[in-house]
């Protein structure tokens, strides 16, 4: 275990760590977790943005869980649905919860090549224990993980002009524990497009611990504005073919 960036050394009192963990003796099971996974990626999922916008992300994206457990994962008022866990995901979650005491019940599953990226965000902890935080798997060819300062005022992460940049690349079969009450406050983390990047996939998984009761909320309010965003995306398109553009 290595402590790659304590932010309480820029913001005193903060709480907001990011940790690497060596993961070489998980090598298989990671391998194996990865494999079990293919047959239930969905290819570039979209999101509606601003003005009803059809928004795509260049990935292949998955998430697993006891449905018992979490209705799914929610990201830019979207939901990716729970997908029943592997066996060999179910193994990989209790290894991470053994070794390294994070109680975890959900695996998000990013894979992207290299002409992808991820854009500067804070994950939503709404349904989400923040004490045990965020655990991410590398697996595939590294890239740059990217962390900035959020800046509060503007909605969105800092500048280099105004905040500090963390750069940290990515290692196959290593682990970034994103940990502390404060970090999806804070700062934000982004995978970058960088023209230095490697051929090749990057494949992230990352753990939660999910609280299906406190989801429920959020689930009905996805599912009423479900309609209405689908409304808001098909008078964009009828606007656009009317303008072409």
């Amino acid at each position: 275990m290595r402590v790659l960036l304590d932010y309480a050394d820029v913001v005193p009192g903060a709480d907001a760590r990011l940790v690497l963990h060596d993961l070489a003796e998980m090598k298989d099971l990671i391998d194996r977790a990865v494999e079990s996974v293919q047959p239930f990626y969905v290819a570039n999922p979209s999101f509606i943005g601003h003005q009803g916008k059809t928004c795509v992300m260049h990935r292949r994206v998955c998430f697993l869980a006891d449905p018992a457990d979490s209705h799914g994962y929610f990201y830019s008022k979207q939901l990716m649905a729970t997908t029943r866990i592997t066996p060999a995901c179910l193994e990989l979650m209790q290894a991470v919860r053994e070794r390294f005491g994070v109680a975890c019940n959900g695996m998000l599953f990013n894979e992207y090549a290299r002409d992808s990226y991820i854009t500067d965000h804070r994950d939503d902890m709404k349904n989400i224990d923040r004490k045990h935080g965020v655990f991410a798997i590398n697996h595939g060819v590294s890239r740059v993980f990217r962390i900035k300062q959020y800046d509060h005022a503007a909605k969105g992460a800092c500048s280099k002009s105004k905040g500090p940049w963390w750069d940290f690349p990515t290692q196959e079969y290593t682990g970034l524990h994103m940990c502390g009450g404060d970090f999806q406050e804070l700062l934000t983390h982004g995978v970058p497009a960088l023209a230095s990047a490697p051929e090749g996939l990057r494949t992230s998984i990352t753990f939660r611990l999910h609280d299906k009761d406190s989801e429920s909320k959020q689930y009905e309010s996805f599912v009423r504005g479900k309609r209405k965003r689908e409304e808001a995306a098909a008078l964009f398109e009828q606007r656009r073919k009317e303008n072409d553009y």
